[in-house]
């Protein structure tokens, strides 16, 4: 038997597959360049650092909420009556009555949270009259706001009685006597002086004599027995502290007001 032996070379791949393996090899090529391109890299790499930095700042920003947590914040009880005194003011600019507008007459307003009246002559006499004790809060029953020698000063604006330009306008207490039987006022005698004449720089000086009223905060003085001017002053402690006040000079008969000063203690 003869035994045939097929000499035929293998067959070829045909175009088509060429074409498809050619098509594989591109793609598979484009594909690598594009995670190797330098801009994607850089891309890639803001973007880690940038998570890093925000990382960064929320541990900061955990760490102070933790410090503000631990700390034992005490309450600025001056800073807190300086606000609920201009939130006040700021009412009785659209209503002058505000602030006694429930109180009968002779009774003053307790100051807490909720609105209550007792009468003047119960403030800072020893005894708790409103419903927290507010009639005999130290600041409140602190007689230093008129003690001897206190000053208030502030520069005068005339809008009546005289043709004056602003200038300065001082209050001064020579005199202070808080009597055991009264304790909710102190009796007051003190000078107010202004500038007359600007040019010369005259002063004109008025003795006074009056009452400061714990339950109101104000001062209220006239002229002295025997004295001949007609001018008083009348300074509300309505700022939130001892040390400054809403000062009014007024015509001593009518209680007219001639001149207003925003006064300082100095």
């Amino acid at each position: 038997a003869v035994t045939t032996i097929d000499t035929q070379p293998p067959p070829r791949y045909s175009s088509s597959s060429s074409i498809i393996m050619w098509y594989l090899l591109l793609l598979v090529g484009l594909a690598s360049a594009a995670i190797t391109d330098p801009k994607s890299r850089r891309t890639e790499y803001h973007v880690k650092s940038q998570n890093l930095h925000l990382d960064e700042i929320l541990e900061e920003l955990r760490e102070l909420e933790e410090e503000f947590d631990e700390r034992d914040l005490e309450e600025d009880t001056k800073e807190v009556r300086m606000l609920e005194a201009r939130i006040s003011n700021l009412e009785a600019e659209h209503d002058p009555d505000h602030d006694h507008a429930h109180c009968e007459e002779h009774e003053a307003e307790c100051g807490g949270d909720v609105p209550e009246c007792v009468s003047e002559l119960l403030f800072c006499d020893g005894v708790d009259d409103c419903n927290h004790g507010e009639d005999e809060d130290d600041d409140r029953c602190d007689p230093e706001i008129v003690h001897v020698g206190s000053s208030f000063s502030g520069i005068a604006t005339w809008g009546a009685c005289e043709n004056f330009h602003p200038h300065s306008a001082v209050v001064t207490i020579t005199a202070a006597e808080q009597n055991e039987y009264y304790p909710s006022f102190v009796r007051v005698k003190g000078i107010l002086s202004f500038e007359e004449d600007e040019h010369t720089h005259k002063i004109k000086t008025f003795q006074l004599r009056g009452l400061y009223s714990f339950a109101r905060h104000e001062l209220k003085m006239g002229p002295d027995h025997g004295e001949k001017g007609h001018y008083g002053v009348k300074c509300d402690f309505n700022l939130g502290d001892n040390d400054h006040a809403d000062c009014h000079i007024v015509l001593s008969d009518s209680r007219d007001e001639c001149a207003h000063f925003r006064a300082d203690r100095y």
